[in-house]
């Protein structure tokens, strides 16, 4: 009797342990739980495919730069500052994804500057993003704004009429200091503050609680990275695959 008890004993321990082993699989292939941080203009339209591609619940915890902006725009008019506008721009869009990490997206990204507040206390998210050598990524985004009449992020005045007429001219402009100082401003969390020292220094110390940096001439190096965050996921999909065929 008492072997018979100890083997029910035991069959009910590994019953436990597989249930609470399949609990976790569950949650991992739902919840690998990741932030990517999109700076803009270095490659993370390619990011974002690579979360699609692996995740349909991307888009549950996407903030929308388009959607925000617009929002901002509605509710401040036109008479808003440029320096106005991205703090509350900023803001608007870190509450949307503290929002989505309190409710635990599976996968939260958007041109979201990453401050203190959010990294420390989402520490069970995998924080990550992609940077491109800052004069490659500052050419890209003065064309892509000319490309969209956008030139007024480069210019106090009245921008040229073709972009390489004012190059000079936008290196020096005080509205340009958004972009000269972008990786400061996404890596501190606090891009409306004066760009000064101790906003540096913010972004260094953050910078540590960031999982992955990754180059834009690395990015099979971030499609890697991605299915190692979904592995379980993956090989599901290969055992299936494999069921097919046979």
């Amino acid at each position: 009797m008492r072997i018979k008890r100890r083997v029910e004993q035991l069959l009910g321990y590994i019953e436990w342990s597989t249930f609470r082993a399949s609990r976790r699989i569950r949650e991992a292939m739902h919840n690998p739980r990741l932030f990517f941080m999109h700076i803009p203009k270095t490659g993370g339209t390619s990011v974002k495919n690579m979360l699609r591609k692996n995740r349909k619940s991307w888009y549950d915890g996407h903030v929308d730069a388009k959607k925000t902006r617009n929002m901002i725009r509605s509710v401040s008019g036109h008479e808003i500052g440029r320096e106005n506008f991205f703090e509350e721009l900023f803001k608007l869009r870190q509450e949307l994804a503290a929002s989505h990490l309190s409710s635990q997206k599976p996968i939260i990204s958007g041109h979201i500057p990453l401050n203190r507040e959010i990294l420390a206390k989402f520490s069970d998210y995998s924080f990550f993003t992609v940077i491109k050598n800052p004069v490659k990524r500052w050419i890209s985004n003065y064309r892509f704004s000319y490309s969209i009449s956008g030139m007024e992020s480069f210019f106090d005045k009245e921008p040229p009429d073709h972009p390489a007429d004012g190059i000079k001219r936008a290196l020096t402009s005080d509205s340009v200091k958004f972009q000269r100082n972008i990786y400061t401003i996404y890596f501190s969390g606090y891009g409306w503050e004066p760009l000064d020292e101790s906003l540096k220094t913010k972004a260094k110390d953050n910078i540590k609680s960031i999982d992955k940096i990754f180059l834009t001439e690395k990015m099979s190096e971030v499609e890697k990275y991605i299915r190692n965050k979904s592995f379980i996921n993956e090989e599901i999909k290969e055992k299936k695959k494999d069921r097919r065929e046979r």
